[in-house]
């Protein structure tokens, strides 16, 4: 290898390493692992039919871990985002409710209320996803999700 292609490696990788993102040495605040976005509880429960025309207060708890660090190496957070839906991915509730949360392991609580549609819905679904708001994390496409499924009929 000659000294320009050395160089242009070291560039490519200066610039590569300064969109990415990156894993620090973890703390008890920032554990070791894989980051996670699941599901701990839900209400209705997962399959519950749904009466077309019926008022439906979902509340979901969910369990995260988000360890995405900015291209400075400094802790990011993220931001986990529920959406309601029917089977043509029709959007139920708008907007969908969000909640910020830190870097590290966590738990988080959305709730959300919707009116099922009286007619053209045969199923109602809710989608939890965790996204990163390091801008590194974010080009790498690292988010995380999670969803629970509704019959509705009578």
């Amino acid at each position: 290898m000659n000294r320009s292609q050395l160089l242009a490696g070291a560039v490519a990788l200066v610039i590569a390493l300064s969109f990415g993102c990156t894993r620090g040495a973890h703390s008890p605040t920032d554990p070791s692992g894989p980051d996670f976005l699941s599901l701990s509880s839900i209400t209705p429960p997962t399959g519950t039919k749904l009466s077309p025309g019926s008022s439906v207060t979902f509340t979901v708890k969910v369990d995260y871990q988000e360890t995405c660090k900015d291209n400075l190496n400094v802790l990011s957070g993220g931001t986990i985002t529920m959406v309601i839906q029917d089977q043509v991915d029709t959007n139920l509730l708008s907007p969908g409710v969000s909640k910020a949360v830190d870097n590290g392991r966590g738990s988080a609580t959305l709730s959300a209320h919707i009116s099922v549609p009286t007619a053209g819905v045969n199923q109602v679904k809710v989608l939890l996803r965790l996204d990163p708001e390091a801008i590194g994390c974010i080009l790498q496409f690292r988010s995380y999700s999670v969803s629970a499924s509704y019959p509705v009929g009578h």
